[in-house]
């Protein structure tokens, strides 16, 4: 019944949407990214799952559900035609993202992306969401949190299993996942590692439980009609930013994002 602990920090998600009358909508201000096209319903249950992750961390119980630190904008930029036509690498997707954080009034203290193009970081090239958004997120008043992706079990000699983009920004906490929240705990192995890229070399910043299949994430789910066992680094990322969210909330403006 609660409704935030601080209203006036400002939190975005990037994602997929939310779906129509999800239990999460008193917390969550819904916008549509500019030419944004037609939702899946994988898309919007991908959404609302990385919401409720920032909203309320693991639910592993329905009876001591915690309070949201702050409300959160859910920005939809993926739709039914993302990846297709040969854009491999979500140059729409990424050009919607820059008009939303390029054009509000006031900027965000927060932003979660658990997205990105499906392909390994690069020594010798940097790829365009890594150079546009570290552009933005060199503001010491942001703190953006970016999950390095799924692809831990893929091939380490072809390095197909290292971090995906943006998550090699210098700029961003760029997050893992790890397989449980007792204090003996491994990698997920579907968590991609590293390195990173010069010069942000130690990448991964740090992992988060992100759910296993012995272990799944829970999260509210409308397509479940309660909770959902998820795991990925989806969800590692916005559990971790949530943590982020509280000590801002809890300490105020007297903590940067550096120290966060």
């Amino acid at each position: 019944d609660e409704l935030v602990l601080d209203s006036e920090v400002r939190v975005a998600i990037f994602d997929g949407g939310i779906p129509q009358g999800s239990p999460l909508l008193k917390w969550v201000n819904c916008y549509e990214g500019e030419g944004v096209g037609n939702a899946t319903i994988d898309l919007l249950h991908h959404g609302e799952a990385v919401t409720s992750a920032i909203l309320f961390g693991h639910i592993s119980s329905t009876d001591n559900i915690p309070m949201p630190y702050s409300k959160v904008d859910h920005i939809r930029v993926i739709d039914d035609a993302t990846g297709l036509d040969g854009d491999f690498e979500f140059y729409d997707v990424l050009d919607r993202i820059l008009n939303h954080l390029d054009g509000v009034e006031k900027p965000y203290h927060f932003v979660n992306f658990s997205l990105g193009p499906d392909m390994s970081v690069e020594d010798d090239e940097i790829n365009r969401w890594t150079f546009e958004l570290d552009l933005r997120f060199a503001k010491k008043d942001v703190l953006a949190a970016v999950a390095v992706g799924n692809t831990g079990e893929l091939d380490h000699e072809l390095k197909l299993n290292r971090i995906q983009p943006p998550a090699d920004g210098v700029n961003v906490l760029s997050v893992g996942a790890c397989d449980s929240l007792d204090k003996i705990w491994s990698r997920a192995s579907y968590s991609s590692v590293g390195p990173g890229r010069t010069p942000g070399i130690a990448k991964p910043d740090g992992v988060s439980f992100g759910g296993t299949t012995q272990q799944p994430f829970g999260v509210v789910s409308s397509y479940a009609h309660g909770i959902s066992g998820v795991e990925g680094t989806s969800f590692a990322t916005p559990f971790a930013l949530r943590t982020c969210v509280g000590a801002r909330a809890l300490i105020g403006e007297d903590i940067s994002p550096l120290g966060i």
